[in-house]
């Protein structure tokens, strides 16, 4: 049984074909397919069913599968602790984050994982949540911040921190002088939110649900100074997490106290196959 075999049949399992498998590999699809009968024929079991138009794990595939996570697990923590031992970790991180938590999150911790992995380039994009989801799934990138807990099997994922939502409204509103707001007074109100598919507005949505409405969203933006002016016209309220809201700009609306139940939890996801030493790496 050789390492190149274990890694073809975790790339089958992981994208159900062996034709995209061979491509994320860069071999030919026979190349693939010869590797996976060797660990069939060694095994005496089949690994895969062939018979619709992706290719899924069988009983005992799914049983191999959980072995084959743990032994390149292993091998990516072995090989890490020794290029740390040869010299510091060394290599390149893709990082993929919410924008917000990008702009008001990440620049202190990117900045202090720079001074003491001075030897690892990272590499930083944005999106959506969803989006987020899926280069992690496609391999894309090596990590994603998101702000929803995540139902994936494929994933794992760890809680960066605990964040409240609070409430930012003009200077001239009635809830302006309140420290605590309730999340149902806020039926009437009218909302500036992100897009759907930002992690945090759909949070707040459900913890609006669960106290019995659903807000009425005037406008979306995917901008934050845009959403602050238009909270600052007038024209609606909004949700932040208080690590954003603490950036409010002092001549806009003013934000206050908790305003609900909800809060968010950034957290950080990677494919489950990834190493644990990886994880230890914690920049903050």
């Amino acid at each position: 049984m050789e390492l190149r075999q274990l890694i073809a049949f975790k790339e089958v399992a992981t994208h159900a074909s062996f034709t995209a498998a061979a491509t994320h590999l860069h071999l030919t699809q026979s190349a693939v397919s010869q590797q996976i009968k060797a660990l069939e024929d060694e095994c005496s079991v089949t690994l895969f069913d062939r018979s619709g138009r992706l290719v899924r794990l069988t009983n005992a595939g799914q049983v191999f599968l959980s072995h084959v996570e743990r032994i390149l697990a292993q091998v990516e923590n072995a090989r890490v602790e020794m290029a740390e031992m040869a010299g510091g970790a060394r290599g390149r991180c893709r990082l993929a984050s919410l924008p917000t938590i990008a702009a008001y999150l990440l620049p202190r911790a990117l900045a202090t994982f720079q001074r003491r992995y001075p030897g690892v380039e990272v590499q930083l994009m944005e999106a959506v949540q969803l989006q987020l989801l899926e280069w992690v799934q496609q391999g894309t990138v090596d990590f994603s911040i998101v702000a929803l807990p995540v139902q994936d099997a494929h994933l794992q994922s760890a809680p960066l921190l605990h964040d409240d939502f609070v409430l930012v409204v003009p200077k001239d509103h009635d809830f302006a002088a309140r420290r605590i707001v309730k999340l149902a007074e806020l039926v009437t109100e009218h909302f500036i939110l992100y897009p759907r598919g930002a992690g945090g507005r759909e949070q707040f949505m459900e913890a609006c649900r669960q106290v019995g409405f659903a807000p009425q969203v005037a406008f979306e933006s995917e901008d934050r100074e845009t959403i602050l002016g238009l909270v600052a016209a007038g024209v609606g309220v909004t949700i932040l997490p208080r690590i954003i809201a603490h950036h409010t700009r002092v001549d806009g609306p003013r934000q206050y106290g908790d305003a609900n139940p909800a809060a968010t939890s950034p957290r950080i996801v990677s494919r489950s196959s990834l190493s644990k030493a990886t994880w230890g790496a914690n920049p903050t």
